[in-house]
């Protein structure tokens, strides 16, 4: 793979798919970085050779490597990317989510696929500090600066894009074409991958069918998410570290 500068867009080089302008498609920016026994140079050739994602610099990277997909749905990243297939040669050589504090992983949802109502209950869930906890729990580290959970008011929820005057490093992030969110670490288990793209999704899910009054009570969310049979590896990891609706 070649290593491309930070401010290149995955068009520029990647068989950039067309969609709907209201899909829900997801793009992701996965940060890994070498061993001390490893290089970059050595990640960037493990990784295999595709046209649906390509790897970029980044300066908050000690020598790391930025992971960029194109836009996919969450069906495409579970069957057609193949996450196993692009992450399992470097397990020897990188480290991401363990043995680092710089690397993260930032989901990107097609702005077009959210109703300003949508994205206003998903600012209040995120934000909502009754709701950190879990939300530390499944972005598997703390609330930091450089993706800041704050309480937002939902008077001003209403007009999401004031919310791109209070920065990038914020959990929910707008820019004019994406939602990001930045709050997740870093990890190169394909089941962690899935598992965060798991939790967005659902979080656009929940946000569009909970009323205003309930989107921001965990509790009702995790039922959801337990409940049914879309989310399996984010209802398993739920499981896992004890949490229940």
């Amino acid at each position: 793979m070649t290593l491309h500068r930070y401010s290149l867009r995955a068009e520029a080089v990647c068989a950039f798919p067309s969609f709907r302008p209201d899909a829900l498609v997801f793009g992701v920016e996965l940060e890994v970085e070498p061993r001390s026994h490893s290089s970059q140079s050595e990640i960037l050739r493990a990784l295999p050779s595709r046209n649906d994602y390509f790897c970029k610099e980044d300066g908050s990277l000690n020598a790391g490597v930025e992971i960029v997909t194109v836009p996919m749905t969450i069906e495409q990243h579970k069957e057609a990317f193949d996450w196993r297939a692009v992450l399992a040669p470097l397990a020897p050589l990188a480290m991401s989510g363990s043995r680092t504090q710089r690397c993260g992983m930032h989901i990107h949802i097609n702005r077009g696929a959210l109703s300003n109502l949508t994205l206003a209950k998903l600012y209040l869930f995120i934000n909502e500090p009754a709701n950190l906890r879990l939300m530390e729990l499944l972005a598997q580290r703390s609330n930091n600066r450089w993706a800041a959970m704050q309480k937002k008011q939902w008077r001003n929820c209403k007009v999401p894009e004031s919310y791109r005057e209070a920065g990038r490093y914020q959990a929910l992030n707008l820019t004019p074409n994406t939602a990001e969110l930045r709050l997740f670490r870093g990890t190169i288990r394909p089941d962690r991958v899935m598992k965060n793209l798991e939790v967005v999704h659902s979080l656009v899910m929940w946000a569009r069918v909970s009323s205003a009054a309930k989107v921001a009570d965990w509790k009702s969310y995790v039922q959801y998410v337990t409940m049914r049979s879309e989310w399996p590896t984010l209802a398993a990891f739920i499981q896992e570290i004890g949490v229940s609706g």
